[in-house]
């Protein structure tokens, strides 16, 4: 017996309900049961379509303890229907295992690109950056913005860095940019901040990865071993900001990164009279600020044509042997920190009319001075850095307590001393 045809139609659709196969999910539907996925600020494009991502499992919807619905694609490849794909050298490990359920919400989040928890504190999640204690802090790790460092899901650098050189640096410390066009740019600096600094914390000033001058040695190991086997250590090394006391970290308008010209930068500590290695040092700055005549190498600001800056076994910290006292013998090799300059012949012929200008017609009177029981050193007469008289003749030199005065004048032609080891002398070069 044939059935009519009314009730044929009515056991089809109850076949078709039963077995699941449903209309495509719209949100105007699923929105009746589903409400709750959208309910926070921020919507995923896609909830406005539904079946853009799920589809129908063959199975009754709604029932209970039964899902009727299943993805489109699998993860990642779902996501990937709309979102471009990661193909870069690092990929974030939630993206490359697909997983980007891992740090996003599907539909809505109160937070922005659907993050999971606001981005302060969702790369903690995973990731164990511990400041606790720490005496420096990159601001950008405080603020929790690990975004203006590394890129979220790929990158072509290590540890997803949005680059590997110091214009990563350059994109918050501008000011630090504009010195990359200084005169003397240190290297480090220069190719990649990281080589000196932490990214995220220290236990040291300005982020640095070790104290000074520790950090320095491990490039300029060739100084520290002057610095440290010398017998004698330029105490700028041992305070304050070591190095830095002297050199610019990053650039400098001067060579070898000089903070100022270099006698300023020596004057910068020499503007007192201090004591080094027990030994008392006059006030450097007063001294020439008061005398009109100097050293010529100290005009034309190069005290390290006679001082190695870092150290020395010479004191204090010269750059060749010079005799230690009043006395020294007669030999040229008494002398070899003067004679990288002077002529040895100054002091060592006996006559001459050319070899200096301290003579009694053709007798030389440096010759005379270093001969005998008791041969005189050059700072018994002269003051090295600088003088009121001609030929940096000292005012008076120190013996033991006593000051004694030199007595020195110029006179056509010569000149005439009359210090307290022997009466006024006068001599004329012709």
């Amino acid at each position: 017996m044939r059935l009519p045809l009314l009730v044929l139609l009515l056991l089809a659709t109850l076949t078709i309900l039963n077995t699941g196969f449903l209309p495509a999910p719209g949100a105007e539907n699923c929105l009746e049961c589903h409400a709750v996925v959208l309910e926070k600020l921020n919507k995923h494009a896609a909830t406005k379509k539904c079946g853009s991502c799920h589809e129908s499992n063959g199975l009754q919807h709604p029932s209970t303890g039964v899902k009727g619905f299943k993805f489109v694609e699998e993860m990642p490849a779902l996501c990937y229907q709309c979102h471009d794909t990661y193909e870069k050298k690092n990929l974030h490990p939630p993206v490359a295992k697909g997983k980007c359920l891992g740090c996003h919400e599907a539909h809505s989040s109160d937070n922005e690109k659907l993050l999971k928890y606001p981005k302060a504190t969702l790369c903690l999640e995973c990731h164990d950056v511990d400041m606790t204690g720490k005496k420096s802090q990159h601001k950008a790790v405080i603020d929790g913005n690990c975004q203006a460092c590394h890129d979220t899901h790929e990158s072509d650098y290590k540890k997803l860095l949005k680059s590997d050189n110091s214009s990563l640096c350059f994109t918050c410390h501008e000011q630090q940019k504009q010195l990359t066009e200084s005169l003397t740019v240190h290297a480090p600096f220069q190719r990649n901040c990281m080589i000196c600094h932490n990214g995220h914390s220290s236990d040291e000033p300005r982020l640095l990865r070790e104290k000074t001058p520790d950090l320095c040695a491990g490039c300029h190991e060739d100084v520290m071993t002057v610095a440290t086997e010398s017998t004698h250590t330029h105490p700028g090394m041992k305070v304050k900001k070591n190095c830095m006391n002297c050199h610019s970290p990053h650039a400098s308008a001067e060579k070898n990164l000089l903070i100022a010209e270099e006698e300023k930068v020596c004057i910068t500590c020499h503007n007192k009279s201090v004591s080094a290695e027990n030994k008392p040092m006059i006030n450097i700055r007063q001294l020439l600020q008061n005398s009109p005549y100097t050293h010529g190498k100290i005009a034309k600001m190069n005290c390290s044509s006679c001082h190695i800056p870092h150290g020395s076994n010479n004191h204090p910290i010269l750059s060749g042997s010079y005799p230690v006292g009043g006395y020294a013998t007669d030999k040229k090799e008494s002398f070899p920190l003067c004679f990288n300059c002077h002529n040895s012949s100054l002091l060592m012929q006996q006559t001459s009319e050319t070899a200096t200008g301290f003579r009694n017609g053709l007798q030389n009177l440096h010759y005379l001075h270093i001969q005998g029981s008791k041969n005189r050193n050059c700072s018994n007469c002269h003051n090295v850095h600088g003088s009121q008289n001609p030929y940096l003749i000292a005012e008076k030199v120190i013996y033991g307590k006593w000051e004694m005065p030199i007595r020195f004048m110029v006179l056509q032609n010569g000149g005439s001393c009359a210090p307290g080891c022997h009466g006024e002398r006068t001599y004329k070069r012709q």
